[in-house]
């Protein structure tokens, strides 16, 4: 009898139970931030977004069609400079667009400092939002990096176009500290005009580059030199396909040839490694992030440019028999 009555309190604790699923956790508020301070620039642009959680009647992908989803009602920007001695009020813009996709694309707002020049390398730099509405603050700080050097090239004859089994090497240098750029991209730069050919007054300055990209994790010597090489059948093969695709009614003209050259802070680096395919039969995958309380990445990032490649009067002519060059 003692038996029964011990089944019988079970199932009714049992019957009692709420079984119903809860699908939504209790929404908790993440900044999104995307951030590269370039001390080359005067302006530094910062984009700031919300993660956003869909409801039980609603899929993600109704949900991140919706602009309001995407972005905070109202929060304050701030970049901290100069050794944390200078404050930057960032203003909200949206002037850039953004490219349609699986996200809202009708706003597009990124947050802009004032004119600022950044007091060179090696200095921190900080950021802090802070939601004006609920007072959450979400904050990061990276170190500007020094810059990297591109070796002049020493004769027009190594720009050698019309000769498509020579190559052209872009060399460029690092000095070895740990504030030195971390992952370096290059590219050789095609500039040029472009305009509606019923209107060939109405030029636009355009580019096209070819890039490449080499990780830089030694910092143990005094300097680092790297070198990246273009065959010229192939850049040219390439510059061909590429404007034979693009929109003909137009006229281009030539401008120049650039090296150009970028790099980024270690975070960039520890964002790669983390974002890497899994091999691993165990799928383990963290998500990397340095912003306080939120998700995203500040970090910084540097640019150099070698203008005013000289070329032989042959190459020039070769590249304006590219399409719509004259």
């Amino acid at each position: 009898m003692k038996k029964i009555i011990i089944l019988f309190c079970a199932l009714v604790s049992l019957c009692a139970c709420d079984n119903s699923l809860e699908i939504n956790a209790p929404y908790k508020q993440i900044a999104i931030v995307y951030g590269f301070v370039d001390y080359n620039s005067p302006y530094q642009y910062i984009r700031v977004e919300k993660a956003f959680q869909n409801s039980s009647t609603q899929n993600a992908t109704v949900s991140a069609q919706v602009s309001d989803s995407l972005y905070f009602k109202d929060i304050k920007v701030q970049i901290i400079a100069n050794n944390y001695q200078d404050t930057l009020l960032c203003v909200k813009t949206d002037t850039i667009p953004k490219n349609s996709g699986f996200f809202a694309s009708d706003k597009n707002y990124i947050y802009r400092t004032p004119y600022y020049v950044m007091n060179g390398p090696w200095t921190p730099v900080k950021i802090i939002i802070t939601d004006t509405v609920t007072g959450n603050v979400f904050t990061s700080t990276t170190f500007l990096v020094s810059g990297q050097t591109i070796e002049p090239r020493p004769t027009p004859n190594e720009i050698d176009i019309v000769n498509k089994t020579k190559r052209i090497t872009l060399t460029y240098a690092l000095t070895g500290n740990s504030r030195s750029a971390a992952i370096v991209e290059g590219a050789l730069r095609l500039k040029y005009y472009e305009a509606p050919a019923s209107n060939p007054s109405a030029k636009e300055v355009k580019t096209l580059d070819i890039v490449t990209s080499k990780e830089t994790d030694q910092i143990s010597v005094t300097q680092i030199s790297y070198s990246f090489s273009f065959l010229w059948w192939q850049t040219f093969d390439y510059w061909t396909s590429y404007f034979q695709a693009q929109n003909n009614n137009v006229v281009r003209e030539f401008i120049g040839l650039e090296f150009v050259t970028w790099g980024s802070g270690r975070e960039y680096v520890d964002l790669k490694e983390r974002s890497k395919l899994n091999t691993s039969v165990v799928q383990k995958k963290t998500d990397y992030s340095n912003i306080e309380n939120g998700l995203g990445i500040f970090t910084c990032r540097t640019m150099d440019v070698q203008s005013n490649i000289v070329l032989t009067q042959n190459a020039k002519d070769l590249i304006n028999t590219l399409p719509k060059f004259q």
